[in-house]
């Protein structure tokens, strides 16, 4: 029901932004005489006035605490939080998955044999971005079908969602992840006393993830060098 009454209030605010423009197209046509009023004006109004008063009593952001203590946000709040999630998209692409270590073998590889713009750059992303999908692809499943899924169905929470999402990921990054750089990094952090690898917070496997996958990058580039 609350889902129905926040939509509803999406659709009435988009109403209500295209009747309040047609309301100034038409007052603009008049050319400045306030004693005449179209009937398209006057019905735009009227339509305007309905269309703001149905708004009265809907929240536009809601948060409420649920029965574990959890809190479920509102769709409109929802739909801001992964707008802004999505200008996080290119990062996570390239840090979180195996991206980056093959643009960066690609990139050795064409230099070593001297090809310098040959292939382009577009053809090396597209290559690096569709063989990451290829080698994420049990990753993904395994986010959609244990959090995706059961979120859009309504029997996870989005914390719930994003902490089932998170396990996929820390998985994969945990066994590319050399020991030495995830103890760097822990230390750098001066986190200890961790029972396993699964309370490593993620500010601090991500980077140790990523310079591993660097550090292989270049062993295999230089591998191809020299075969």
């Amino acid at each position: 029901m609350r889902h129905t009454l926040e939509a509803k209030w999406i659709a009435s605010f988009v109403l209500a932004i295209m009747f309040g423009v047609m309301a100034s197209v038409s007052q603009a046509q008049q050319q400045g005489d306030p004693a005449q009023q179209t009937p398209a004006a006057e019905q735009s109004e009227s339509l305007l006035a309905g269309t703001l008063s149905q708004l009265e009593g809907v929240p536009a952001l809601t948060v409420s605490t649920t029965a574990d203590g959890g809190q479920q946000y509102s769709v409109t709040l929802q739909i801001l939080f992964i707008m802004t999630a999505l200008t996080l998209l290119p990062a996570l692409a390239m840090m979180m998955t195996s991206f980056t270590r093959i643009i960066v073998v690609f990139a050795i590889l064409r230099q070593a044999l001297g090809l310098q713009q040959t292939p382009s750059n577009q053809i090396l992303l597209g290559l690096a971005l569709f063989l990451s999908v290829f080698i994420m692809s049990p990753v993904f499943q395994r986010v959609n079908e244990e959090a995706l899924q059961p979120y859009l169905a309504e029997t996870l929470s989005a914390d719930q969602a994003l902490a089932a999402a998170e396990t996929p990921f820390r998985e994969f990054m945990t066994a590319q992840t050399r020991e030495s750089d995830l103890a760097l990094f822990l230390d750098l952090a001066q986190i200890d006393n961790l029972n396993s690898v699964d309370e490593v917070p993620m500010t601090v496997l991500i980077p140790a993830f990523v310079t591993s996958e660097l550090k292989t990058a270049f062993q295999i580039g230089l591998s191809l060098i020299h075969i």
